[in-house]
Protein backbone atom coordinates (compact mmCIF):
# COMPACT_ATOMS: atom_id res chain seq x y z
CA UNK A 1 0.00 0.00 0.00
CA UNK A 2 1.39 3.62 -0.86
CA UNK A 3 1.78 6.14 1.96
CA UNK A 4 -1.35 7.81 2.62
CA UNK A 5 -1.89 11.65 1.47
CA UNK A 6 -3.82 14.02 3.26
CA UNK A 7 -5.36 16.84 0.54
CA UNK A 8 -7.14 18.81 2.89
CA UNK A 9 -10.03 17.07 5.20
CA UNK A 10 -9.06 13.88 2.32
CA UNK A 11 -6.75 11.26 3.12
CA UNK A 12 -5.89 9.12 0.13
CA UNK A 13 -3.83 6.35 -0.90
CA UNK A 14 -3.41 3.28 -3.25
CA UNK A 15 -3.84 -0.11 -1.86
CA UNK A 16 -4.77 -3.31 -3.32
CA UNK A 17 -8.44 -5.20 -3.47
CA UNK A 18 -9.24 -6.85 0.20
CA UNK A 19 -9.84 -5.86 3.31
CA UNK A 20 -8.56 -2.39 4.46
CA UNK A 21 -7.97 -0.93 8.04
CA UNK A 22 -6.79 2.32 9.15
CA UNK A 23 -6.32 3.78 12.66
CA UNK A 24 -5.78 7.87 12.93
CA UNK A 25 -4.27 8.77 16.57
CA UNK A 26 -4.95 12.14 17.76
CA UNK A 27 -2.65 13.93 19.83
CA UNK A 28 -3.20 15.79 23.21
CA UNK A 29 -6.94 15.74 22.53
CA UNK A 30 -8.97 15.75 25.19
CA UNK A 31 -12.44 13.13 26.14
CA UNK A 32 -16.15 14.93 26.00
CA UNK A 33 -15.96 13.16 29.45
CA UNK A 34 -14.07 13.85 32.69
CA UNK A 35 -13.12 10.03 34.05
CA UNK A 36 -11.87 9.50 37.70
CA UNK A 37 -11.15 6.03 38.94
CA UNK A 38 -10.38 5.87 42.74
CA UNK A 39 -9.90 2.83 45.02
CA UNK A 40 -10.59 2.02 48.50
CA UNK A 41 -9.40 -0.95 50.55
CA UNK A 42 -11.19 -1.95 53.65
CA UNK A 43 -12.60 1.76 53.62
CA UNK A 44 -9.95 3.66 52.75
CA UNK A 45 -8.08 5.03 50.14
CA UNK A 46 -5.31 3.81 48.52
CA UNK A 47 -3.27 4.39 45.28
CA UNK A 48 -3.90 2.01 42.41
CA UNK A 49 -0.09 0.81 43.00
CA UNK A 50 -0.49 -0.10 46.29
CA UNK A 51 -3.13 -2.32 45.63
CA UNK A 52 -1.99 -4.89 43.76
CA UNK A 53 -1.80 -7.79 45.51
CA UNK A 54 -3.82 -6.40 48.53
CA UNK A 55 -5.81 -8.54 50.80
CA UNK A 56 -9.66 -7.13 51.99
CA UNK A 57 -12.97 -5.17 50.85
CA UNK A 58 -12.21 -3.37 47.79
CA UNK A 59 -14.52 -0.71 46.56
CA UNK A 60 -13.63 0.92 42.45
CA UNK A 61 -15.37 4.39 42.19
CA UNK A 62 -15.82 5.12 38.90
CA UNK A 63 -17.42 8.78 38.13
CA UNK A 64 -18.04 10.74 35.11
CA UNK A 65 -19.49 13.70 33.99
CA UNK A 66 -19.00 16.59 30.86
CA UNK A 67 -15.50 17.59 29.91
CA UNK A 68 -16.54 21.69 28.96
CA UNK A 69 -13.61 22.05 27.38
CA UNK A 70 -14.81 20.05 24.50
CA UNK A 71 -18.14 20.34 22.22
CA UNK A 72 -20.68 18.93 24.30
CA UNK A 73 -22.35 16.98 21.00
CA UNK A 74 -20.83 14.02 22.38
CA UNK A 75 -22.04 14.02 25.99
CA UNK A 76 -25.48 15.08 24.46
CA UNK A 77 -25.83 12.12 22.51
CA UNK A 78 -23.71 9.06 23.14
CA UNK A 79 -24.13 6.46 26.07
CA UNK A 80 -21.30 5.53 28.06
CA UNK A 81 -20.96 1.24 28.78
CA UNK A 82 -18.75 0.91 31.56
CA UNK A 83 -17.46 -3.02 32.06
CA UNK A 84 -14.96 -4.59 34.36
CA UNK A 85 -13.94 -8.54 34.49
CA UNK A 86 -13.20 -9.70 37.85
CA UNK A 87 -11.66 -13.03 38.15
CA UNK A 88 -13.73 -15.16 40.44
CA UNK A 89 -10.53 -16.64 42.03
CA UNK A 90 -9.61 -13.57 43.32
CA UNK A 91 -13.01 -11.40 44.07
CA UNK A 92 -15.97 -13.00 46.33
CA UNK A 93 -18.61 -10.95 46.98
CA UNK A 94 -18.92 -8.90 44.21
CA UNK A 95 -21.15 -6.58 44.03
CA UNK A 96 -22.67 -3.76 41.74
CA UNK A 97 -25.66 -1.61 42.90
CA UNK A 98 -26.12 0.27 39.57
CA UNK A 99 -24.76 -2.26 37.35
CA UNK A 100 -25.50 -5.69 35.44
CA UNK A 101 -23.12 -8.63 36.89
CA UNK A 102 -22.92 -11.87 34.54
CA UNK A 103 -20.75 -14.71 34.23
CA UNK A 104 -18.46 -14.94 31.76
CA UNK A 105 -16.54 -17.93 31.91
CA UNK A 106 -14.44 -18.03 35.38
CA UNK A 107 -15.14 -14.38 35.48
CA UNK A 108 -18.15 -12.01 36.44
CA UNK A 109 -18.47 -9.13 33.80
CA UNK A 110 -19.68 -5.96 35.73
CA UNK A 111 -21.49 -3.74 32.91
CA UNK A 112 -22.65 -0.20 33.68
CA UNK A 113 -24.88 2.38 31.13
CA UNK A 114 -24.24 6.12 31.50
CA UNK A 115 -27.10 7.76 29.42
CA UNK A 116 -26.52 10.51 27.27
CA UNK A 117 -26.43 14.32 29.02
CA UNK A 118 -25.89 12.40 32.64
CA UNK A 119 -23.49 12.49 35.33
CA UNK A 120 -22.68 9.14 37.16
CA UNK A 121 -20.96 7.58 40.42
CA UNK A 122 -20.45 4.05 39.81
CA UNK A 123 -19.37 1.27 42.46
CA UNK A 124 -18.10 -2.02 42.25
CA UNK A 125 -17.06 -3.58 45.84
CA UNK A 126 -16.01 -7.49 46.68
CA UNK A 127 -13.40 -8.78 49.05
CA UNK A 128 -10.33 -9.70 47.12
CA UNK A 129 -7.44 -11.82 48.14
CA UNK A 130 -4.49 -10.84 45.97
CA UNK A 131 -5.72 -7.74 43.98
CA UNK A 132 -5.30 -7.99 40.17
CA UNK A 133 -7.35 -6.30 37.68
CA UNK A 134 -7.06 -6.61 34.01
CA UNK A 135 -8.41 -3.15 33.60
CA UNK A 136 -11.81 -0.89 33.14
CA UNK A 137 -12.97 -1.02 29.61
CA UNK A 138 -15.44 2.55 28.48
CA UNK A 139 -16.87 2.38 25.01
CA UNK A 140 -19.19 5.52 23.61
CA UNK A 141 -21.88 4.55 22.01
CA UNK A 142 -24.61 6.66 19.86
CA UNK A 143 -27.65 6.44 21.45
CA UNK A 144 -29.39 6.47 18.33
CA UNK A 145 -28.63 2.65 18.06
CA UNK A 146 -31.33 0.14 16.93
CA UNK A 147 -33.52 -1.17 20.32
CA UNK A 148 -35.77 -4.34 19.21
CA UNK A 149 -38.91 -4.15 20.61
CA UNK A 150 -39.88 -5.98 23.47
CA UNK A 151 -42.64 -8.86 23.08
CA UNK A 152 -46.00 -7.58 24.52
CA UNK A 153 -47.98 -10.69 23.29
CA UNK A 154 -47.79 -12.25 26.63
CA UNK A 155 -48.96 -9.10 28.26
CA UNK A 156 -51.52 -7.82 26.56
CA UNK A 157 -53.19 -12.01 27.22
CA UNK A 158 -52.55 -10.60 31.39
CA UNK A 159 -54.14 -7.23 30.73
CA UNK A 160 -57.00 -8.82 28.96
CA UNK A 161 -57.49 -11.08 31.43
CA UNK A 162 -57.21 -8.43 34.41
CA UNK A 163 -59.83 -6.69 32.20
CA UNK A 164 -62.28 -9.35 32.63
CA UNK A 165 -61.82 -9.76 36.30
CA UNK A 166 -62.38 -6.28 36.65
CA UNK A 167 -66.03 -6.64 34.93
CA UNK A 168 -66.75 -9.38 37.28
CA UNK A 169 -65.67 -7.69 39.87
CA UNK A 170 -68.34 -4.19 38.68
CA UNK A 171 -71.08 -7.10 38.16
CA UNK A 172 -70.46 -8.53 41.80
CA UNK A 173 -70.65 -5.01 43.30
CA UNK A 174 -73.97 -4.44 41.30
CA UNK A 175 -75.58 -7.47 42.79
CA UNK A 176 -74.43 -6.45 46.26
CA UNK A 177 -75.92 -3.17 45.95
CA UNK A 178 -79.37 -4.42 44.48
CA UNK A 179 -79.29 -6.77 47.33
CA UNK A 180 -78.64 -4.04 50.06
CA UNK A 181 -81.52 -2.39 48.36
CA UNK A 182 -83.78 -5.21 48.80
CA UNK A 183 -82.33 -5.92 52.79
CA UNK A 184 -83.05 -1.88 53.01
CA UNK A 185 -86.92 -2.53 51.81
CA UNK A 186 -87.34 -5.57 53.85
CA UNK A 187 -86.08 -3.73 57.25
CA UNK A 188 -89.26 -1.07 56.31
CA UNK A 189 -91.34 -3.64 55.89
CA UNK A 190 -90.32 -5.40 59.34
CA UNK A 191 -90.36 -1.82 60.89
CA UNK A 192 -94.11 -1.51 59.43
CA UNK A 193 -95.24 -4.65 60.72
CA UNK A 194 -94.07 -4.35 63.91
CA UNK A 195 -96.20 -1.67 64.17
CA UNK A 196 -99.29 -2.91 63.61
CA UNK A 197 -98.35 -5.87 65.89
CA UNK A 198 -97.71 -3.17 68.60
CA UNK A 199 -101.54 -1.43 68.01
CA UNK A 200 -102.96 -5.09 67.81
CA UNK A 201 -101.36 -5.84 70.96
CA UNK A 202 -102.78 -2.18 72.31
CA UNK A 203 -105.87 -2.98 71.25
CA UNK A 204 -106.45 -6.20 72.87
CA UNK A 205 -105.62 -4.37 76.00
CA UNK A 206 -107.58 -1.53 75.95
CA UNK A 207 -110.63 -3.88 75.07
CA UNK A 208 -110.02 -6.98 78.41
CA UNK A 209 -111.19 -4.38 80.83
CA UNK A 210 -114.27 -3.93 78.80
CA UNK A 211 -114.66 -7.64 78.56
CA UNK A 212 -113.88 -7.99 82.21
CA UNK A 213 -116.24 -5.20 83.21
CA UNK A 214 -118.90 -7.15 80.73
CA UNK A 215 -118.17 -10.61 82.81
CA UNK A 216 -118.97 -8.99 85.84
CA UNK A 217 -122.52 -7.27 84.16
CA UNK A 218 -123.53 -10.85 83.70
CA UNK A 219 -122.66 -12.41 87.13
CA UNK A 220 -124.87 -9.18 88.63
CA UNK A 221 -127.90 -10.61 86.33
CA UNK A 222 -127.71 -14.05 86.93
CA UNK A 223 -127.54 -13.44 90.63
CA UNK A 224 -130.61 -11.11 90.43
CA UNK A 225 -132.49 -13.97 88.48
CA UNK A 226 -131.32 -16.29 91.36
CA UNK A 227 -132.39 -14.20 94.10
CA UNK A 228 -136.15 -13.59 92.08
CA UNK A 229 -136.30 -17.40 91.42
CA UNK A 230 -135.58 -18.41 95.20
CA UNK A 231 -138.52 -16.22 96.42
CA UNK A 232 -141.40 -17.71 93.54
CA UNK A 233 -139.88 -21.38 93.78
CA UNK A 234 -140.03 -24.21 95.98
CA UNK A 235 -136.61 -25.35 96.95
CA UNK A 236 -136.78 -28.78 94.79
CA UNK A 237 -137.76 -27.25 91.03
CA UNK A 238 -134.27 -25.22 91.83
CA UNK A 239 -131.79 -27.96 91.99
CA UNK A 240 -131.20 -27.61 88.12
CA UNK A 241 -131.22 -23.47 88.15
CA UNK A 242 -128.22 -23.95 90.85
CA UNK A 243 -125.94 -25.42 89.39
CA UNK A 244 -126.49 -23.39 86.31
CA UNK A 245 -125.33 -20.34 88.56
CA UNK A 246 -122.45 -22.36 89.30
CA UNK A 247 -121.25 -23.06 85.68
CA UNK A 248 -122.07 -19.52 85.10
CA UNK A 249 -120.08 -18.15 87.85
Amino acid sequence: MSPLEQTGDAVEAAAPKGKFSYQGNMNDAALPWIISVSYLLDGKKIAPENLAGAEGHVQIRIETSLNEEVDAVFFQNYLLQVSLSLDTKIFRNIQAPDGVIANAGKNQQVTFTVMPEKNANLLVEADAAGFELDGIDITAIPSSMSIDAPDLDGMTEDMGALTNAIGEVHEGVGELLNGVHELNDGMKELHSGSEQYKNGISTIHQSSSELVNASGSIAQALDTLDASLDGGMDESGLGDLNQLVTGLS
